[in-house]
């Protein structure tokens, strides 16, 4: 015996698969807007003599991402962010920080300038922040 699908069975069908299609883009949305949300990153570093006192020499860090360096010193210097052109005066004894978005992707390098070191400038990167694209 053939049965024969009546309207009512058709559109149970349809109705059926529109709300599995429905619900397959509403998990797809979710998934999709968890994994592009930004974060809130932080770091906390120390530097002595004029170098970085941890051994944590790059931050990676995700494009999108809040990022916060809470950094003291030693001495009196400022630490440079190129990439992002941002300068941080430290003093003894006072905590600074560095607050951002995480805009641009590369590799930046992060310098130290202090005036009372022996040449004045210390050349090479005291540590790196890496911005891996999300």
């Amino acid at each position: 015996m053939v049965k024969h699908w009546g309207w009512g069975m058709q559109r149970r069908a349809f109705l059926r698969r529109s709300l599995a299609t429905l619900l397959g883009l509403f998990i797809f949305a979710a998934v999709v807007a968890s994994a592009g949300a930004a974060d809130n990153v932080s770091f906390d570093l120390s530097i002595t003599g004029y170098k970085l006192s941890s051994a944590e020499d790059v931050l990676r860090v995700q494009q999108g991402d809040r990022v916060e360096i809470r950094m003291q010193s030693d001495k009196p210097v400022t630490v440079h962010l190129h990439g992002y052109d941002i300068e941080l005066p430290l003093s003894p004894g006072v905590a600074g920080r560095m607050t951002f978005e995480a805009a641009a992707t590369g590799r930046f390098p992060v310098n130290l300038h202090a005036e009372h070191s022996p040449d004045g400038n210390h050349h090479g990167a005291l540590f790196y922040l890496e911005v891996h694209p999300r």
